[in-house]
């Protein structure tokens, strides 16, 4: 942040053992990891540690968001602030929805079950409205990524299958074959026009003429 304050954010999807001393390993690492050795300690800045859980950790109250600190006993009073825990439990945001009206608007966002609700709870918020078109655009990448790897998985296929006929000496009716294999390929979606007539050692439009021979004949 520019005021210098570290913030660490971590979800959390199931409880996991020993999560309070896993939560001030990582919280004490992050405060002790800004000073090197010859340093002065007055460069130390506060450290906050957010723990988005999608598990209830505190069952016995209704509180979906809460703030912890060192706290005196004695003056009954916060000793510091320079070390914060903040958590928020997802699945308590409708019993008690009680906290800064930001970290709510956040809450509900990644509460989110679809795309529509996603839009609509982001809807006016710019730093929410910027998430939503993240996620939207990662999961454009991902539907192109799995595309991408179907085709190359439909490649290597027919391109195994025509090794394997011809290391057995399957010569007569192979190059038919793999016609065939292409042009299933292509209207399953699993391979384009040009990726099919590539592999088939034919022009675009050669293998667009195979393909509505083929459609044709089972007509």
């Amino acid at each position: 942040m520019a005021d210098g304050v570290q913030i660490d954010i971590e979800m959390q999807v199931f409880y996991v053992e020993y999560w309070d001393e896993r939560l001030l390993f990582y919280l004490s690492k992050m405060y002790a990891g800004q000073i090197k050795a010859g340093e002065s300690y007055s460069i130390l800045k506060k450290c906050i540690q957010v723990s988005v859980l999608n598990f209830e950790r505190f069952p016995d109250d209704d509180f979906c968001y809460r703030t912890v600190h060192f706290w005196d006993e004695m003056a009954g009073k916060k000793y510091t602030d320079k070390l914060e825990i903040q958590i928020l439990e997802l699945p308590k945001l409708q019993k008690k929805a009680s906290g800064p009206e930001d970290v709510m608007e956040w809450m509900r966002f990644l509460r989110g079950q679809n795309k529509e609700e996603l839009k609509e709870v982001a809807k006016g918020n710019e730093y929410l409205e910027g998430a939503y078109e993240d996620l939207v655009k990662m999961s454009l990448d991902e539907k192109k990524r799995l595309q991408y790897e179907a085709r190359e998985k439909a490649i290597l296929d027919y391109r195994s299958n025509m090794e394997g006929a011809r290391n057995r000496g399957f010569q007569r009716g192979m190059e038919q074959g793999g016609q065939v294999m292409l042009i299933q390929l292509y209207q399953k979606k699993r391979l384009t026009l040009e990726e099919a007539a590539e592999e088939a050692n034919m022009t675009v439009e050669e293998f667009r003429k195979l393909v509505e021979l083929a459609e044709h004949s089972m007509e």
